[in-house]
């Protein structure tokens, strides 16, 4: 049961985390669309005060909060690339479908070892 609920924080960490990304990559391009570019310090400072960012960021904090309850819970070893593993995967899914990005042979090759791992690192908790 203990390794369900971390499967699920998991889960929920990376969602939470590429939905950040998500919104702060869809300002960026927003912000580049009204002309700006970030090629100076002021630059940044603007962007970064944006609401859409600091939302993003707000989501990504909710991100880590969620990681850090599911290291309370179980190995670091098993947690970490667990996380990893799936947030991984999320960012390229979200990547192909909102931001037009192409998936390569290797990266396709590279999803499918990612998903062995995480079924592994998984199963391997079940016995321990």
């Amino acid at each position: 049961m203990k390794t369900l609920i971390v499967l699920l924080l998991c889960l929920l960490y990376a969602i939470l985390n590429v939905a950040g990304a998500g919104i702060i990559k869809n300002e960026l391009m927003n912000f580049q669309k009204e002309g700006h570019q970030l090629s100076m310090p002021v630059d940044y400072a603007y962007f970064l005060f944006r609401l859409k960012v600091i939302l993003g960021f707000v989501v990504i904090l909710f991100s880590a909060l969620t990681m850090f309850k599911a290291l309370s819970l179980q190995n670091f070893s098993f947690v970490a690339p667990l996380a990893t593993g799936i947030n991984f995967l999320l960012t390229i899914v979200v990547g192909v479908i909102f931001f037009k990005d192409k998936i390569s042979l290797p990266q396709y090759l590279g999803l499918m070892f990612i998903i062995s791992g995480i079924m592994l690192v998984s199963l391997s908790a079940k016995t321990h």
